[in-house]
């Protein structure tokens, strides 16, 4: 079971309840330090998150957090943020996001 939220709150009493719990929090207003210090377990923030801050990604896998970024649906958008090494990826796409993970892989 993976949680996500946009309340922050919300996540850290799921840790609080479940050590355990893979969490990661939506809205995207807090640093990555902050979201590690709260023991919430990655980023699932939209796309203009990463467009703000180019090293979000970088920064996130250092402190070894997982990252995901929503809601992309276009072939370049794609390949930026598979070149950026998100873990995650939302679309309405995902035939074309196969397909080019697909082509990649050869």
């Amino acid at each position: 079971m993976e949680y996500i939220s946009f309340s922050y709150d919300a996540l850290k009493r799921v840790h609080k309840l479940d050590p355990t719990a893979k969490t990661a929090y939506l809205s995207g207003d807090k640093t990555v330090n902050e979201v590690k210090a709260d023991n919430i377990a990655g980023i699932d923030y939209s796309f203009y998150s990463y467009i703000s801050d180019s090293n979000l990604v970088h920064s996130a896998n250092k402190l070894g957090l997982t990252t995901n970024v929503w809601t992309i649906n276009t072939k370049e958008e794609f390949k930026t943020y598979l070149d950026k090494g998100v873990d995650y990826i939302t679309t309405y796409e995902p035939e074309l996001l196969l397909q080019i993970i697909k082509e990649r892989s050869k």
